[in-house]
């Protein structure tokens, strides 16, 4: 993976940047209010000459004033949250709310797929024509692409359904990756004794492998000679085949029999 960012062009590399820190799962913030007011409570206050700020204001007045600028200044630095502050008596409550700009994340976000358009600019952005399942009843696909390899990449991600069980934390249920090369069966070979198990298979007269089991990389090879590997994303089963000068792949928490069927249908 680490490879691959550094390869990526920097409007790539920025957005991939931004997915990895938006998955990121923090623990929650513990809340530290009471232990730090209780704290202050023990602590005997140091003994202070009054300022004159205050010999000439009464005492109620000014701890009013404090308070209240406190409680401007907490607002207008937007503080989401509850707590004790340093004022005996005073405990402000903010609620968080939901941002008015925040959008939706479009399906196959934070996976590393490069940037999400439309599937007119996706056809624009790639050197070669875009080929897609014929299946009934298969969702409309989100569209990402990359310009990691010469001529680019087009990843098509499609919701889980009947047949296409979801991604553990996605939702997704099918992701097909083409880009002009092929892939490396030399390197198919050395993992079977990882725990892997590939298998030839054919997929409309090309060569293909089905692979199963504990790889996490599919090595290929793009239209210019130069290895790389390709990170499986949803944990699941791979099919990767020829298709003309394209290479396709598959992903999916799905049996043999149901990508084949898949892979038969592009068109």
């Amino acid at each position: 993976m680490a490879e691959r960012l550094s390869r990526l062009p920097d409007a790539d590399l920025a957005l991939a940047l931004v997915d990895l820190g938006r998955s990121v799962r923090f623990p929650p913030e513990p809340n530290v209010a009471p232990a730090v007011f209780r704290r202050i409570r023990e602590v005997p206050a140091p003994v202070r000459r009054r300022s004159l700020l205050e010999r000439l204001l009464p005492a109620r007045p000014l701890r009013r004033a404090v308070a209240l600028a406190v409680a401007v200044v907490i607002l207008a630095g937007g503080v989401a949250g509850a707590g004790l502050l340093g004022v005996p008596g005073l405990k402000l409550i903010f609620r968080p709310h939901a941002s008015p700009t925040a959008t939706a994340r479009p399906l196959g976000f934070g996976l590393f797929l490069g940037t999400h358009v439309s599937s007119e600019r996706a056809a624009s952005e790639v050197s070669f024509p875009i080929a897609n399942p014929r299946l009934p009843g298969l969702p409309r696909p989100v569209y990402y692409v990359s310009r990691f390899t010469p001529g680019g990449e087009i990843s098509l991600v499609y919701r889980s359904g009947p047949r296409l069980p979801a991604a553990p934390t996605t939702g997704v249920g099918l992701l097909v990756f083409e880009f002009q090369g092929t892939f490396d069966p030399q390197f198919l070979q050395k993992v079977v004794n990882t725990g892997t198990v590939v298998e030839r298979v054919r997929v409309g007269g090309a060569a293909g492998y089905w692979i199963v089991g504990a790889l996490h990389e599919v090595m290929l090879v793009d239209r210019k000679g130069r290895p790389f590997p390709e990170t499986v994303r949803l944990a699941g089963n791979t099919l990767v085949w020829q298709r003309g000068d394209l290479t396709m792949r598959i992903e999916g928490r799905f049996g043999k029999a149901e990508a084949l069927r898949i892979a038969n249908s592009v068109r």
